[in-house]
């Protein structure tokens, strides 16, 4: 099912994006618009205007898909792009949910994702400089179900902060709640799978 999803994705970009996208522009190169978005990201929550963090935020989250559908589809993987692009999301996502968080009344829920994107990015650190020697494990679906939840949880928290909407912030802490349940599975298959991997 899986599978199914992510070619699905991946078969809408090629059919639409990939025909106007040369060939010479690399996946690193929407992780870098990615990572170009976040001060922008961050200068709107800041200034509270959240339409126009809105609208960066989408990019970000749109080019986390682009990215590795490119690489998928032309076999453009690299190891500065599996390292990198996980990289990208965690600070995208954590930046926000601390800039975002005294705008949202349930602040424990964010505080609890940001932990535990954190603690991914500090064991990742940590088990890659102690055994190098079994490589990196790339993110599995539970990974990106987790990414897709919170991506749609922190939207809907800029919905409910634009329209007043309550019935975006009962969806966001939904969804949120579902990325914190997709986050825990992911790290225990991550732990898994690299000890699997000798």
């Amino acid at each position: 099912m899986s599978n199914i999803v992510q070619k699905t994705i991946d078969d809408f970009w090629e059919h639409t994006l990939f025909k106007i996208v040369p060939t010479w522009i690399k996946p690193n190169t929407f992780t870098i618009i990615r990572l170009l978005c976040i001060p922008f990201i961050l200068y709107c929550l800041l200034n509270q205007m959240f339409v126009s963090a809105l609208f960066y935020f989408i990019i970000g989250s749109l080019c986390d898909s682009i990215d590795g559908a490119l690489a998928r589809k032309r076999n453009q993987t690299s190891k500065m792009g599996v390292v990198l692009d996980p990289l990208a999301d965690k600070l995208m996502i954590i930046l926000f949910i601390l800039f975002v968080s005294e705008f949202y009344p349930y602040q424990d829920v964010l505080l609890v994702i940001a932990g535990l994107s954190t603690f991914t990015i500090l064991l990742n650190t940590i088990l890659i400089l102690a055994f190098p020697q079994r490589g990196t494990i790339q993110a599995d679906w539970w990974g990106k179900l987790k990414m897709t939840f919170e991506v749609i949880g922190l939207v809907l928290i800029l919905i409910y902060i634009i329209f007043n909407s309550y019935t975006a912030l009962s969806l966001s802490l939904a969804m949120l709640y579902l990325a914190i349940l997709f986050e825990i599975i992911s790290l225990v298959s991550y732990l898994y799978q690299f000890l699997r991997n000798k």
